[in-house]
Formats: C-alpha cells, sequence, structure tokens
C-alpha cells in the first residue's frame, strides 16, 4: 500500500527534473541584417560567458564582428573600416579569458594582407598583425595552440596562374608573434588547406584538397607535420568510380586518431583514421551541396563525451549528430545555408548561417542577412528547424600517398586598423525566402511512380527536359539508408531494378540541377 505514493513521488520528482532540464534549453530564432548594407557571417564561437561571437562581412566592403549574449541579444559590434581597403573577417577563436582572436583578409590597392587581430571582452583592438606578399585568399582559418598561442591555416588560389597557386601554416604567439611561417608545395598537385588540428604530441593535421595539374580531378588529402610543419607522410583520397571531385572541410582529433568531414561521391562523409592515416572507418550521409554565399561548406566539433556534432550544406542547410561512431542520432534542416553549428553549456545548439535563400519573399527583405537558431540537445529549435530522414551508408576509403614540401614563409608585420561601431537590427524570425529562378512549386516536384506498390521493377515519369541536366536517382529505406543509387538516364527506359528490397516503403529521390524531384514507393511481395 506504501508503495504506490512513494512511486508517484518518485515519478513527480522525475517529471519535475526532466521538465527542468527541458525548460533550461531555451531555443530561439533570431535574424541580424541592415537595411542600408547586407552582412553575412563566415564563422563563429562560444564565449566563455556562454554568448557567441560572430565574424564576416559587410557589403559596404567591410569585414564585422558581432558579440551576442546567450538569448541572441547584441552586446556590441564593430567593423573594418577604410575607405580605401576591402576587408572581411573569415574565423574567429574565443580565448578562456575572454579575449577573442580573429583572422582575414584586407585588400589594399595593390595586394591583400592577411589580417590577425587580438580584440578585447568589450571589443577594443589590443594588436592587428598583417602577412602581405600573397595572392587572392580563398580559405582561411585559425585553431588555438595547445601550448599557447595560435595556428593559421590559408590557401589562395590565381585562376589566371598556375603559380601563384600556394598554401600556407602560420604559427604565432600569444603576443601575434610569428614563430614559423612555412608554405607547401607538389610537384603534380596545387594544395589547398580547409582545416588544421593540433595532435597530442603537438604534431599538426591538415586537411583540404588537392587538384591534379594536369586534369580536372579533385582529391580529398590529409597531412601530417611535425610540430614546426615539416610534413610526415601526406595522403589523397581515391575518388570513388565516375565521381572526380571529393574534399575535406574540417578535421577533428579523437583520442584515436581523427574524423575529417569531407564530401564524397557528392554527399556529406566522415572517414575516421588512425594517427598513421589508416583509415578505421567511413561512412557518408545526405547529399553534399554548395553555399551560394560562402565558401563554407561544413564544420565538425567533437563533443566531451566523444559524440560529434556537424554543420553541412545539404539540400538547405543541416545539422547532425552522430554517435562516437559515426551513426546518425539525428538529423535536422534547418532554414539557411549553414556555416558552423556549436555546443551551448545547457546542453542544446546554436547553428548559425546565412540568407536570404530562395523562394518566396518575406520579412525582413531580400538583404543579405545572418540566421542564429538555437535547439535543445535533441536540435528542435523552433519554426526554422524540421526533422529529415537520418541517411547513411559505409563505403570503404582508400588513400594513396602524395609527396608534399613545406618552405620556409614570410614574416608578420603590425599594423594599424580603423574600427567602427555599426547598427543591427534583429527579428524573431528565420531568414527571409526570396522569389527567382529557383522558387518552383512543391507539387511539380513530385515524381510520379508506376506500379506502385511495386514488388521489384517500376517506372518513374521523368520531369527532366534536358537528359543533360539530369543527375542522380537514389533509394532510401525507412532507416535513411541508401539501398540503390543511379546515374545513367539510359537504364530507366526499360524500368528501374534496384535488385530486392524487403518489404516497406522507401523514399525515391532525383537529383537534377537545381531540383529535387520526391516520391513514395511501396515493395510489397
Amino acid at each position: 500500500m506504501k508503495t504506490k505514493p512513494l512511486f508517484l513521488i518518485l515519478s513527480l520528482c522525475l517529471s519535475a527534473i526532466i521538465s527542468t532540464s527541458t525548460a533550461q534549453q531555451a531555443v530561439f530564432n533570431k535574424v541580424y541584417y541592415d537595411e542600408v548594407q547586407g552582412l553575412h557571417i563566415l564563422g563563429s564561437d562560444i564565449a566563455p560567458d556562454h554568448g557567441y561571437v560572430m565574424v564576416g562581412k559587410k557589403y559596404d566592403n567591410s569585414g564585422h564582428i558581432m558579440k551576442i549574449d546567450s538569448a541572441g541579444n547584441v552586446e556590441w559590434t564593430r567593423q573594418l573600416s577604410r575607405p580605401d581597403h576591402y576587408s572581411e573577417i573569415t574565423d574567429v577563436i574565443s580565448n578562456p579569458d575572454s579575449t577573442i582572436v580573429t583572422v582575414g583578409l584586407v585588400y589594399t590597392s595593390s595586394e591583400p594582407l592577411l589580417n590577425i587581430v587580438k580584440w578585447s571582452k568589450a571589443g577594443d583592438t589590443l594588436w592587428t598583425r598583417n602577412l602581405d606578399g600573397l595572392a587572392a585568399f580563398s580559405s582561411i582559418s585559425i585553431r588555438r595552440s595547445s601550448a599557447g598561442g595560435y595556428f593559421i591555416a590559408t590557401s589562395n588560389q590565381n585562376f589566371y596562374t598556375l603559380s601563384n597557386n600556394t598554401s600556407q601554416i602560420l604559427k604565432l604567439d600569444i603576443n601575434g608573434e610569428l614563430v614559423w611561417s612555412k608554405t607547401y608545395l607538389s610537384d603534380d598537385y596545387l594544395i589547398f588547406f580547409n582545416a588544421i588540428g593540433e595532435l597530442p604530441d603537438l604534431s599538426l593535421i591538415l586537411a583540404g584538397y588537392v587538384k591534379n595539374k594536369g586534369s580536372n580531378e579533385f582529391n580529398l588529402f590529409i597531412s601530417r607535420t611535425d610540430e614546426a610543419g615539416i610534413p610526415l607522410w601526406s595522403e589523397m583520397l581515391e575518388n570513388p568510380e565516375g565521381f572526380t571531385y571529393s574534399e575535406a572541410f574540417d578535421v577533428s582529433v579523437t583520442p584515436e586518431g581523427f574524423v575529417v568531414l569531407a564530401k564524397v561521391a557528392d554527399r556529406t562523409s566522415l572517414i575516421k583514421t588512425e594517427f598513421t592515416g589508416t583509415p578505421l572507418w567511413s561512412r557518408t550521409y545526405s547529399w553534399s551541396g554548395w553555399s551560394m554565399w560562402t565558401e563554407t561548406s561544413g564544420k565538425i566539433t567533437r563533443l566531451p563525451d566523444g559524440s560529434f556534432i556537424i554543420a553541412s550544406v545539404g539540400y538547405m542547410g543541416e545539422i547532425m549528430k552522430t554517435d562516437t561512431s559515426g551513426f546518425p542520432e539525428w538529423v535536422q534542416s534547418v532554414f539557411m545555408e549553414i556555416v558552423d553549428v556549436v555546443p551551448s553549456t545547457d546542453g542544446g545548439y546554436t547553428a548559425f548561417g546565412n540568407g536570404p535563400v530562395f523562394g518566396v519573399k518575406t520579412v525582413p527583405n531580400y538583404f543579405p542577412q545572418i540566421g542564429v537558431y538555437k535547439t535543445d540537445s535533441e536540435g528542435n529549435g523552433g519554426s526554422c528547424v524540421h526533422s529529415l530522414i537520418q541517411e547513411m551508408q559505409n563505403y570503404t576509403a582508400t588513400f594513396n600517398s602524395l609527396n608534399i614540401e613545406a618552405f620556409d614563409l614570410g614574416a608578420v608585420m603590425s599594423s594599424i586598423i580603423t574600427i567602427n561601431s555599426f547598427p543591427v537590427l534583429v527579428e524573431d524570425t528565420c531568414v527571409a525566402y526570396v522569389g527567382g529562378v529557383n522558387n518552383h512549386d512543391p507539387a511539380n516536384n513530385s515524381l510520379r511512380i508506376f506500379p506502385n506498390p511495386a514488388t521489384d521493377v517500376f517506372s518513374i515519369e521523368i520531369p527532366v527536359i534536358n537528359p543533360n541536366y539530369f543527375g542522380r536517382l537514389e533509394i532510401i529505406s525507412e532507416e535513411g539508408r541508401l539501398v540503390y543509387s543511379c546515374n545513367d538516364i539510359a537504364s530507366f527506359r526499360n524500368g528501374i531494378n534496384p535488385g530486392y528490397l524487403p518489404d516497406g516503403i522507401y523514399l525515391v529521390r532525383l537529383i537534377s540541377g537545381n531540383n529535387n524531384y520526391t516520391g513514395k514507393l511501396m515493395i510489397r511481395h
């Protein structure tokens, strides 16, 4: 008789704990914009006070940095402002002492300068540094060194001459003074860095892609260097059959090795390797797209329990939570072109991205704008975030050796920049949808499948008028696994035969140019 009240009390206590935990995980959707000059985000980080720092570019040719609190309220803004310069800030590190270090570029009338700035908690500049003598930048990232100071990975490319395509690593001490700098070259390949990580023995892991000088093939590559930036080994991925492009976007160090976030076979991919570069496992997920606004295509963060939170540019923007082995726990679509996602101190996540995206125009108009969406621990976050089917497929990653050499680079010099505040408007909404050539009636993006239900072979009514725009047809199970893929339009004329599929409901997806056509297929034997 006494167990029932006790059980009721325990149940109520447990319910209160769960409710309190859920209540503490606040969610919000914020859009930041300027009706005079648009602005976009290129990088972000969480601050020690549980707020966030965002960096990027304004469309008056100035780089910007913005500090917001944990609820998304703007605390301060700064922009690099000189009439004769173009500037942007591409990446940011928030230090444990609440200071901030940003990296970006400043274009003078003659050449671009790599620009590094240290900021106080209140947004005042503590020091600035420049590095000159480089070509046009295509990628810049910064990571904190465990020994103090910072690593900066940069790549620059000149589309008119191959000789100016180089990639560099810089090591700065905590005061911004140059410790060493290296540029990396290969006889047969152009080298592009997207990410850098520090390993437990203070050596470095670099990730990006290489382009064959004799062809249009691009291959994901990883390289391990010693603590002075001298390559120890370098490997490039063999592209899957039928594909000529793969790229590493980011890298996360684990106790056993490192995990590379990449694009392989047009899909988001994770590859885990040992510290020696030997692959441990490799998986692909949903389709990997391209951002219209920035060069950023994905970020990965290892969480305290060893799992991962990932931002990737899919059909729009996606955030995915995986376990320690890369198996998806949940996937959410975020209504913006995503740049980054970071864990929040309450157990949730905060996604950062850009707008507008294509569609039907709405408030706050079509100005370039920033979206910040705060979610709970399951990725739920208001009207701008929606659940997606979990997709995953295992594959074998094969690497080949690559010869890369390192050479000493130039010096860092102090510089003076002009800093101004600027106004930002904030609304509780999603980034805008802008009407245009990519605005389609959803009803016109439906596939007609017959017979349906089917036992094996079935046909579809192909909505693609020009076969040259046909991309790929995929069949995805209810568990989110890719069970069939075909990119040969000629095979559709005699019906599609994916082989034996168990009874169930499947998603059929046709990818064609900027369009995606979908339909549900029932298999019944």
